[in-house]
Order: structure tokens, then sequence, then C-alpha cells
């Protein structure tokens, strides 16, 4: 259910800005860092970042032992950031074929499109039904099945926001900690894509809507969207941090 992900919004409403440049100075350095060039990024001195990552480490933000600090959720932070060397998965839905039957699967299509725009993802999630999922298979390139996973629902859970956030949430919030996760509610049904959005309001994941015809996509939250809904503007802005 919606209300067991993690409210990132929330969470951090609960930090001092001390304690949200730290993390975002980890996210800089690519989710996990030395506590000496955290130091040097942040410059607060030994003892007082060793004091904030153990406040962060309690909230279940950050891991940190043997001098190395690291985000527990690499999304986010890591996709504000801008960090380097972070991998991307996709999360999407694939409902059954229209008549008029396109070449391909929207998912595989939104996924060359992330890649014209620098993103090359390497997971693939789908939520999908066993009818569908059989007839857009033989439409798949195989680069695209090799990186695919999914999880099968009936029709009923399709038309249910409850289910698909029981099925979908927790693998979503999973990926979030190893993969800039990106969530795509174009396919599928509405009552689905409602579930998509819902846990990416949540997560504050970047979300999106392809235009399969146009061969575009519409960020519903970009990286714009969500620094701003976090009030992260300040940090997004240098480089450098207080």
């Amino acid at each position: 259910m919606s209300s067991d992900i993690l409210d990132f919004t929330a969470i951090l409403h609960t930090l001092k800005k001390t304690h949200i440049q730290t993390l975002w100075v980890i996210a800089q350095l690519g989710g996990k860092a030395k506590l000496s060039d955290i130091q040097k990024e942040s410059g607060a001195a030994k003892s007082t970042l060793t004091g904030r990552l153990a406040a962060l480490a309690s909230k279940g933000l950050v891991t940190y032992q043997s001098g190395i600090a690291e985000l527990v959720y690499k999304t986010p932070l890591c996709y504000l950031a801008q960090a380097k060397n972070i991998p991307y998965a996709y999360v999407g839905l694939l409902g059954k074929p229209p008549p008029a039957q396109p070449t391909e699967p929207e998912t595989q299509t939104a996924v060359d499109l992330l890649h014209q725009q620098g993103i090359d993802v390497e997971k693939i999630l789908v939520a999908t039904t066993e009818d569908a999922i059989y007839e857009w298979m033989p439409t798949m390139n195989p680069d695209f099945r090799t990186k695919l996973d999914f999880v099968i629902l009936n029709i009923t859970e399709m038309n249910s926001i409850e289910a698909v956030l029981e099925k979908m949430a927790s693998r979503i919030q999973s990926l979030a900690k190893d993969y800039i996760t990106i969530l795509d509610c174009t396919s599928g049904t509405r009552p689905a894509g409602i579930a998509y959005y819902t846990i990416a309001d949540k997560l504050k994941t970047p979300l999106i809507y392809v235009y399969a015809e146009e061969k575009r996509i519409y960020w519903l939250k970009s990286r714009e969207t969500l620094i701003q809904q976090l009030n992260l503007e300040q940090y997004a802005s240098r480089h450098k941090h207080l």
C-alpha cells in the first residue's frame, strides 16, 4: 500500500540543512565516498561529519563503515546531483497490442528514446499480463529481451490501484537502492498508471509519459521538477557546498 512506501519528502523535512548537504555531497561523488572526500567537498570537520553520518544512518539513509559512506537509495539524489557511473533502471507497464499493432511495444520505444537522451537503461522491469507479454514477445528485439524482467498481474489486478501498489511498490523501492530508477506510466490500465504516479510521488523518482507514435518523451517528473519539490535548489545550483 502507498502508506508503506518510503516518503522521501517527509524524511528530508526531518533533516537539518547540514545533513541534507552531506547527502547531496555523497550523491555528487557517485553515491559512495570516502570520509576524506566528503570532508573535502563539504568543508566540515571530521568529527562533525562523523556525527552527521551517524544521524543519517539512524534514519536508514546511509551506511557508514570503515571510513566509507554510501547512500542506501541512489534514487532520487544521485539522479538530481547528476552523479556519474550510476546504472539506470526502467519500470514500465505493458498492455495488450492495439488492433492496429505497432512494430514494437511502447516499453521498447521508451527505452530507445531514453537512449537518445543519453540514458542507457541496464535493467527493465515491466508489470503486465500473461496475454500481453505473449502477444508482444515476438516483436521485441533480442537486446531488449535480455534486460527485461516482468511481473505478471491478472486483469483484475491491473485494474486495481491497490493491487498494483502491493505488487510493484516494494520492487521499485528495492531498485531505487542500486539504480537511478525511471518510472513510465504510459501503457497498461489507468489504475496501474495512477499507482505508478503514486509510487513516483512518494519515492521522488523521475516519471515519464511516452508519445509512441510521435517518438517523444514527456517528463512528468523531471530533474528540475523534483529539485523544486524537494527544495534542493540551493544545492543543485552549486558545485561546492557550505
